[in-house]
């Protein structure tokens, strides 16, 4: 009888804590089942249907309060898996050309993934979930007090570099490349940062109005669509501070306006999207490859303004939707190509596009300088897709995706059990990152920077890795050695800091409680 009880008060605690600790979970799955009938029926298709429960599910399963990275990976993975499938339930044709497999499989397949994803994150959690907790502050009664015009300034100090000079790390040190790129990214923790507290404090937008202008005009200079990376900083920061759960009336008021910033943004970024791919990609791009806009970042921030001015009106939206949905269906195709010609016509690889990746991440450049180059990924989507698809001769390396190397490694029982591993990995490096982090918001923006090495759908998997584990190890080591230095800094002169004395540098987490 006694054992009985307790073994009930355990089941009781853990169902406590998983609700606490994913507040998202239950509505979402009440949510996506609302969106499963009305998708299922509005499309006419079960697999939509099917489609939009997934992502409310594994959106809800590792949305955790204030930490919306992971789920924002696995969504934005699923638009690229089913943009192509929806377009084709409404117009009768998939946008992607040439494809001789079953569409329906691969979406059917990759929305399997998406869960052994989600599953193998809330493993790595939960293997950790003892240790971190013992560490750091509870994230909903501890936030840090940042001074804004101190983080404004932070922000600007390295964002103005790309003002004056375009970085080209190959060009500055080609072996250790990736370490330069992983420094310049760090950078941008702070933009987030400073975008985050923001929002959660309701002024100082004037600062962020600034900083955001001051990322943003570089961006506009690249030949890709690199414009839209503020934007989605931005609506990172937004979704942060969305605490639908909670019952306190300030923080409800301030989740809704955040949400709102958000849906905003996220329309934005469809549109964004629609004039990239309808018109300004097509004009914009030559011109800079050729070298016919020139100058420094700000002239040529000018020259894609006109380059827009120049293209919007003669857009048109069927065609660009056309032309957007293509782009991000192609991935899809690949995969589907790839069920229809392996094993029949090419062997399953037997594990070694994994060792390949394996091998890849295990051996940093600057160790082996003679490592081989990784170089073009277009030959994995001949080979195994069965498409022509343009090579290193062009400087164009087009992946097939990372679950599409899963299935040819290890077919569809063990691909489930690959993606579930790799799952496990990233919410390894997802939860233990706090342990080097000095405060809890700088740990918001560390996991913000590892989203971006895996919240593409079409990654190669050797190149996702190694981008991924390479942040991870270099944001880790900047924070070990400078991360109390900047926290102190980035501080309000009001703020009071209690640091637990005696702690290693990774344990040493600081406690300051909201005013």
């Amino acid at each position: 009888m006694v054992d009985s009880l307790t073994q009930i008060s355990r089941m009781s605690q853990s169902t406590t804590r998983s609700s606490t600790e994913y507040p998202l979970q239950s509505v979402f799955i009440k949510w996506g089942s609302v969106a499963a009938l009305l998708g299922g029926v509005c499309f006419v298709s079960p697999l939509a249907g099917l489609a939009f429960f997934v992502v409310f599910a594994v959106a809800g399963a590792v949305w955790r309060p204030g930490e919306p990275a992971l789920a924002y990976c696995l969504a934005f993975q699923w638009l690229f898996i089913v943009t192509g499938y929806f377009y084709f339930c409404v117009t009768g044709a998939y946008p992607e050309d040439g494809i001789v497999g079953d569409i329906d499989a691969a979406v059917l397949l990759c929305l399997a993934g998406l869960i052994a994803l989600a599953a193998g994150m809330r493993s790595g959690i939960a293997v950790l979930a003892k240790t971190v907790d013992n560490s750091r502050p509870n994230s909903k009664d501890w936030q840090t007090p940042y001074d804004i015009p101190r983080l404004f300034w932070l922000t600007i100090a390295f964002g103005a570099v790309n003002w004056f000079t375009e970085i080209s790390p190959m060009l500055i040190w080609f072996d250790g490349a990736q370490i330069i790129y992983r420094l310049l990214q760090f950078r941008h923790l702070f933009f987030f940062l400073l975008l985050l507290t923001v929002i959660r404090r309701q002024h100082g937008f004037d600062y962020g109005a600034v900083a955001f202008l001051v990322y943003l005009v570089p961006a506009l200079t690249s030949h890709m669509s690199a414009f839209s990376g503020p934007f989605i900083v931005l609506f990172l920061a937004a979704v942060s501070e969305w605490r639908p759960w909670s019952r306190h009336g300030w923080e409800r008021w301030r989740s809704n306006r955040a949400y709102r910033h958000a849906a905003v943004i996220a329309m934005l970024l469809v549109v964004m999207g629609l004039v990239w791919t309808g018109g300004v990609k097509g004009v914009w791009r030559p011109r800079v490859l050729s070298g016919e806009v020139s100058g420094s970042p700000l002239d040529k921030a000018f020259a894609f303004t006109a380059t827009v001015a120049e293209t919007a009106p003669n857009i048109r939206v069927g065609s660009a939707g056309h032309d957007l949905s293509k782009r991000m269906s192609s991935d899809v195709g690949y995969f589907a190509d790839t069920l229809a010609r392996v094993p029949v016509v090419v062997p399953h690889a037997n594990g070694n596009l994994t060792w390949r990746a394996v091998n890849h991440v295990l051996k940093p450049r600057i160790l082996f300088p003679d490592k081989e180059n990784l170089g073009s990924d277009s030959w994995l989507v001949e080979l195994y897709a069965g498409r022509a698809a343009a090579g290193w001769e062009s400087n164009t390396s087009i992946a097939l995706g990372y679950m599409a190397e899963f299935y040819i490694d290890y077919g569809i029982p063990g691909m489930f059990v690959a993606l579930f591993t790799l799952g496990t990995l990233v919410g390894l490096l997802y939860r233990s990152a706090i342990l080097f982090c000095p405060s809890y918001d700088l740990y918001r923006a560390v996991v913000f920077g590892l989203a971006a090495h895996f919240s593409t759908y079409g990654a190669e998997l050797a190149k996702m890795t190694g981008g991924l584990l390479q942040t991870y190890i270099i944001f880790g080591g900047l924070l070990l050695v400078l991360g109390r230095p900047i926290h102190r800094f980035l501080l309000t002169p009001q703020a009071s800091i209690a640091v637990p004395k005696r702690r290693r540098p990774w344990k040493a987490i600081v406690h300051v409680r909201s005013r």
